[in-house]
């Protein structure tokens, strides 16, 4: 090898380990750099993480509560400090700090806690009521809700002051209710639902709507009785969000303890020798005319008591009209493929609908009919196909895909539904106004996912309270009957809808609407029947909810025990509304600097 090229190689060497030493520092710089970086990164997600966990340790079931947390508490590598700035039930504010090598990252936050709201300790969701106490009974509200309540709407509805005075009403329940050391509260109608309602929190509408709420929510481990129960021995029933059905009236003896929501569809007695000590939601329901509720013996109910009386007046019966295009319906209101049949009284125009069954529910036309309409069953015509056509068209879709919808559910009757697809699991059950759950659309729980129209296997959908759907009257002129009716067109478009849709482009392919409905000719005869009716309870005939309370009766109002259900029976339960968040942020750099810039003690 020559010097020359000796020297180039020497240079190469020496150049290469000046090279190494440069990027040696380059690498160290990066990596300092790189540190400080996800120091940074780090203390933020401790702080926020912290936040979190401390947020979930202050919720208390009636406010908010002191998290416990002491000094700097280890966390993933690093740390993190609490500071409680104001804390009170309502309201808090709180700081957050989390630390990780040298960087330091501070939230600061204020919260209102949003209590679940219950309208108190006994609603009395009745026509009409009266109530006997003994002294000794007890009834025990909270700062939120002390008063017994009496919703009047259905009162009111069904037009009983011109025979029942609501003045006697309201006098006898306030002698009861202040004996039991209580007060009457009779809030008016708009106060019980839309916005900062009573029952917003419980996402009802009414006790009708939570009782139908809590046996559309149970499962297979909750515990259904049915028919009328008589207990003489010992029972324990339900558990902290368990639900207990009783279908049928209940009459305690012996002992019945439970927790969870207690519902009894009929009467409810307890016997002076019996006893009931439940914690949680006691719910008692009827439709007849008389719901008795006497709790002559031990009663302890720790929660809330709620009475659901649904005592319509006779009369009406279920009508359906049927809109059906297979190319798709063109106009809002639904037109459909029209039959030839015509009207008289419109110059011989034909009907708006495809196919209409008049009093579904009481003219037995081949297949028995009720209020139940069997729309599919086993893949093929349901028992109903002449009155809903409905196989046929979805015979005719074959593997397009299609999508169910339900619509005007807030006047549904509390109906229920049964659908099968193939592909799915299992059968899908439930009510109509909560959806089709697991099977819901990503945009509307009202809507199916879709699916080919010839994977379709069964669809039924059960009316269980007819005079709870919207009412229509065929009369000239307007809409005055009780206690709202559709409206005279005949498109019905306030009545509850069950639809089909193309999935590709949201063409409404069918419509089935049913609603409570009286024809011109039955108008006398209807009349006549809820007459007849009015002029029995003002001769004296047993009607409304009476209530008795014995002298070893203690109803006390407690939030967090009606909490335990919430997510089974879908109320909102206690919320955090956040106000306000403020954050800081010091870098391992600004700490480094700060220590170093930080007066020296000889």
């Amino acid at each position: 090898m020559g010097k020359y090229t000796l020297l180039v190689v020497l240079a190469a060497i020496v150049g290469g380990s000046l090279l190494t030493v440069d990027l040696r520092g380059t690498l160290r710089d990066m990596s300092s750099r790189h540190a400080d970086d996800q120091a940074d990164v780090v203390a933020r997600q401790i702080a926020e993480s912290a936040q979190s966990v401390v947020l979930s340790r202050m919720m208390g079931t009636g406010g908010f509560v002191n998290p416990g947390i002491g000094g700097p508490q280890p966390y993933e590598g690093g740390v993190f400090e609490v500071s409680l700035d104001s804390l009170s039930p309502a309201l808090a504010t709180v700081s957050v700090t989390g630390t990780y090598g040298g960087a330091v990252h501070t939230i600061r936050s204020t919260y209102e806690f949003d209590r679940m709201n219950v309208p108190g300790p006994l609603w009395l969701d009745v026509p009409y009521a009266t109530a006997t106490t003994t002294p000794g009974a007890r009834i025990t509200g909270n700062a939120e809700a002390p008063d017994v309540r009496f919703d009047r709407r259905k009162y009111d509805d069904l037009r009983l002051s011109g025979f029942l005075p609501f003045g006697a009403l309201q006098s006898n329940l306030d002698a009861a209710m202040t004996a039991a050391g209580n007060d009457l509260n009779v809030p008016n109608g708009g106060a019980w639902g839309g916005n900062n309602g009573l029952l917003e929190d419980l996402n009802v509408d009414d006790t009708e709507s939570l009782y139908q709420t809590a046996i559309a929510s149970m499962g297979p481990s909750d515990l259904r009785l049915a028919g009328d129960q008589t207990v003489t021995g010992s029972a324990t029933w339900g558990g902290d969000d368990e639900i207990t059905l009783v279908d049928g009236s209940l009459r305690i003896e012996g002992l019945v303890r439970g927790e969870g929501a207690l519902v009894v569809n009929g009467d409810m007695q307890v016997a002076a020798s019996g006893r009931l000590d439940w914690e949680g939601l006691v719910l008692v329901r009827d439709t007849t005319d008389v719901l008795d509720l006497e709790l002559d013996g031990i009663v302890t109910i720790t929660g809330a008591l709620a009475v659901a009386h649904d005592a319509l007046p006779p009369g009406g019966h279920l009508d359906m009209s049927i809109y059906r295009d297979a190319g798709g319906m063109s106009s809002a209101v639904p037109q459909g493929n029209v039959s030839s049949r015509a009207h008289p009284w419109n110059d011989g125009q034909p009907y708006p609908w495809h196919q209409h069954t008049h009093a579904f529910d009481v003219t037995p036309v081949g297949a028995e009919r009720g209020r139940h309409v069997y729309f599919m069953e086993g893949g093929g015509s349901g028992r109903h196909e002449a009155e809903t056509q409905f196989h046929d068209l979805i015979q005719a879709l074959g593997s397009e895909e299609v999508y169910l919808e339900f619509a005007n559910t807030s006047h549904h009757g509390f109906a229920r539904f049964g659908l099968e697809v193939d592909g799915l699991p299992d059968p899908i059950t439930g009510m109509v106004r909560s959806g089709f759950g697991g099977f819901a659309h990503a945009n509307s729980d009202l809507r199916t996912r879709p699916f080919p129209a010839d994977d379709l296997r069964h669809f039924d959908v059960n009316i269980l309270s007819l005079r709870a759907l919207r009412q229509a009257f065929d009369t000239v002129g307007g809409c005055t009957e009780w206690p709202i009716c559709i409206g005279y067109e005949w498109n019905r478009k306030n009545a509850l809808a069950i639809r089909v849709r193309r999935a590709s482009n949201n063409a409404r392919l069918y419509e089935a609407t049913m609603y409570w409905h009286m024809r011109p000719d039955e108008r006398a005869a209807h009349e006549a029947e809820e007459q007849a009716w009015r002029d029995a309870i003002l001769a004296g005939a047993a009607f409304g909810t009476h209530v008795t309370l014995g002298d070893r009766v203690d109803l006390a109002l407690d939030t967090g025990e009606i909490l335990e259900l919430a997510d089974k029976m879908g109320f909102d339960g206690n919320e955090v509304i956040h106000l306000s968040t403020s954050a800081a942020h010091q870098t391992s750099e600004e700490t480094r600097a700060a220590a170093s810039s930080a007066p020296t003690i000889p």
